[in-house]
């Protein structure tokens, strides 16, 4: 069994989730699925949960969580633990990643052990952006998860996107720093543009480029989205040829499809 840890709750249309549960079960993967009020393309967190309930076998609920310039209520992720979710989103947050204000919620992810993964790098300019004039790139920078990290060593964190092209090389030395952080190549922009040889450029041990252990810190990511299920379906075939063509063994092809975040979520397959 694969592991999505990197899906979209985009449409709310019952024949389109369906076929995206179809899809999965014929990738044999299932797709933690990120979704919050905050997203005007994302569902809410009662209907998410609704769909995950309906297709348990293939969609797991995770919940984005908003960072915003007021206190989170910290008592909302204790609510979903209770719900059931496994996972919590952050992205375009009003503040730096590892802003004191935040600290409160990624402190109480790591007492109920919910991973959190982590928008990083490049994003389209938003409204909120000119309005606030927030620096979204600096925001979500790779090393803002350093005092996340740090702070919370039992917190398992996620770096999306090994951090797009701007900050690749930052993303992957963060992995290879902490025991707690990992990286996803989720999204066109960064599974696609990406040869295996860049991959192994970036997870290599630099001073002993035979050493592979550090492709044990990537986590299998789509990026894809209930409208759009065939994103799961390429990704899966790029990862795997990532996998060969750095001559991975099958311990550490399993932990990256799968093992590894099925082990945070306490699931034996």
């Amino acid at each position: 069994m694969y592991y999505d840890f990197h899906a979209h709750f985009n449409s709310l249309d019952p024949d389109q989730i369906d076929v995206f549960a179809k899809t999965c079960e014929k990738n044999q993967t299932r797709a933690v699925m990120s979704a919050g009020s905050n997203d005007k393309l994302s569902a809410n967190w009662e209907e998410i949960l609704k769909y995950c309930r309906k297709y348990p076998d293939w969609m797991l609920p995770g919940a984005k969580i908003k960072l915003w310039n007021t206190p989170p209520d910290v008592s909302a992720v204790r609510k979903l633990k209770d719900m059931g979710f496994v996972m919590a989103k952050f992205i375009c947050p009003f503040y730096a990643y590892d802003h004191e204000m935040y600290l409160p919620v990624y402190e109480e992810l790591e007492k109920l052990n919910i991973p959190a993964l982590f928008h990083t790098g490049i994003h389209s300019v938003t409204e909120e952006d000119t309005k606030y004039r927030i620096p979204s790139l600096l925001n979500m920078e790779p090393v803002r998860l350093d005092r996340i990290a740090r702070s919370f060593p039992k917190l398992k964190i996620v770096a999306a996107h090994l951090g797009t092209s701007f900050f690749r090389v930052q993303a992957a030395q963060m992995a290879k720093v902490f025991a707690n952080v990992y990286v996803d190549l989720a999204g066109s922009g960064a599974w696609k543009g990406l040869t295996p040889e860049e991959v192994g450029f970036y997870m290599r041990n630099t001073m002993n480029p035979g050493d592979t252990a550090y492709f044990k810190k990537l986590v299998f990511g789509s990026d894809c989205y209930v409208k759009y299920p065939e994103i799961q379906t390429e990704a899966i075939k790029h990862y795997l040829n990532i996998c060969e063509q750095n001559h991975l063994d099958q311990e550490t092809i399993d932990g990256i499809m799968g093992k590894t975040v099925a082990s945070w979520l306490e699931i034996n397959d």
